[in-house]
């Protein structure tokens, strides 16, 4: 009797340790959330677009490339309410299945939503809901929002999966910034910064041809990243092109190794392509008689990659030559989204803030209030240390005039 008894009261003591299924929903009974899209509509309302998938539609290969089996590889919906969150609960309304928002890798809102609304709402539905993920992608889509998530490529069928592919590339042009969500809510509480985030847009497919010779035909529109958002705590104020987002990421010290640079020998007044192997950037404030310096600490090594012209790359002049007109083209693409954050924009998308903070905490308390007013005065000068530590195997180029 007493083995019976243990036995029975460890059976109970065990069972009590299992972990449940309660919360389980099979994959059949889920619609798959890729892409979350805000813009506005009539009278004050939102428009909420979702872009899903279906499992069926997915099949993985061993090489860890997904590919698309069905004709209807996504599912767009989209509907009006009051609010994101309204909208939201409503879209329950038009899906058999239970929206599944976990996945989601992309938030996309309109450029005319993010000036003149914000995107604080988008933000704090995305903080409160617990399927929401800051680690999605953001980004600002400039015209018809409705046709950019309608616009399948030829190599990745599925719009937010083409947009996201460019992003997580974007380290090799650096022409945009594009960061997740978690981060440009750091940025919105962080005091001595502002936010920014990518653009995206469609354009025409110049590779299309007059009459289709292919059994697939091209898309008449590509989408393409262009340029960053800049904003002003949640709105956004304004735009730099690909240029200006290069000197943005210079600044940030996000350049990473892989984008090219075209620089022009000033002796041949050849052009020469330059990939970026190594980058650096360090701010260092300095106050002196209420004037507030920065400088820019940078190191750059590259490589060439491409000569257009007769430049014997093994001399030292040479490569000195190109060196320091390395370090030309870096300065000129800072000083170009200085100019449109500083006079157009007035808004600290740099951090030169968050550095003053850092290295003069007294002063920055008097500062804080009014850095808006501190920020288009502030001077920047420039350290550039410039290094081509590679020139290929051919130190001439293959070709003559």
């Amino acid at each position: 009797m007493r083995r019976f008894l243990l036995s029975m009261f460890l059976l109970l003591g065990l069972g009590c340790c299992q972990t449940g299924c309660w919360d389980r929903f099979e994959v059949e009974d889920l619609e798959i959330v890729q892409a979350l899209a805000v813009e506005r509509a009539p009278e004050g309302r939102v428009r909420l677009y979702v872009q899903s998938i279906s499992p069926k539609h997915m099949v993985r290969s061993s090489g860890g490339v997904t590919s698309i089996v069905s004709e209807e590889p996504y599912r767009n919906r989209s509907i009006v309410s009051d609010t994101v969150f309204e909208a939201i609960r409503d879209l329950a309304r038009q899906s058999p299945r239970r929206l599944f928002f976990i996945p989601n890798e992309l938030v996309l809102v309109s450029e005319a939503y993010a000036r003149e609304v914000g995107i604080g709402e988008v933000l704090d539905i995305m903080e409160r809901n617990p399927e929401a993920r800051r680690i999605a992608w953001l980004a600002v889509a400039q015209g018809d929002l409705a046709a950019l998530l309608d616009e399948p490529g030829r190599l990745v069928p599925i719009p937010s999966m083409n947009i996201l592919e460019m992003i997580k590339r974007q380290n090799l042009t650096d022409q945009f910034a594009t960061i997740r969500v978690g981060d440009f809510i750091e940025l919105l509480e962080n005091e001595g910064t502002q936010p920014y985030t990518g653009m995206v847009r469609l354009i025409p497919n110049e590779a299309k041809l007059q009459e289709e010779v292919d059994l697939v035909p091209e898309p008449d529109l590509n989408i393409e990243m262009n340029g960053t958002a800049v904003f002003r705590e949640d709105k956004m104020v304004g735009w730099l092109s690909p240029r200006e987002s290069r000197g943005l990421l210079w600044l940030r010290g996000e350049v990473k190794g892989g984008r090219s640079i075209k620089v022009m020998d000033s002796l041949t007044e050849k052009p020469v392509t330059l990939q970026i192997l190594h980058a650096k950037t360090k701010l260092r404030p300095d106050i002196r008689e209420g004037q507030i310096y920065i400088i820019v600490d940078l190191q750059v090594e590259s490589r060439v990659v491409e000569t257009r012209g007769p430049l014997n790359l093994g001399k030292p002049e040479v490569l000195r030559r190109l060196e320091d007109e390395q370090a030309e083209v870096i300065k000129a693409e800072i000083e170009a989204a200085l100019t449109k954050a500083q006079q157009e924009y007035g808004v600290d998308v740099f951090g030169f803030g968050e550095v003053v903070h850092r290295h003069y905490p007294q002063e920055w308390k008097e500062m804080k209030k009014e850095w808006g007013a501190f920020f288009p005065r502030v001077q920047v000068g420039y350290q550039i240390k410039s290094i081509i530590s590679r020139t290929g195997e051919f130190s001439r180029p293959v070709f003559r005039d």
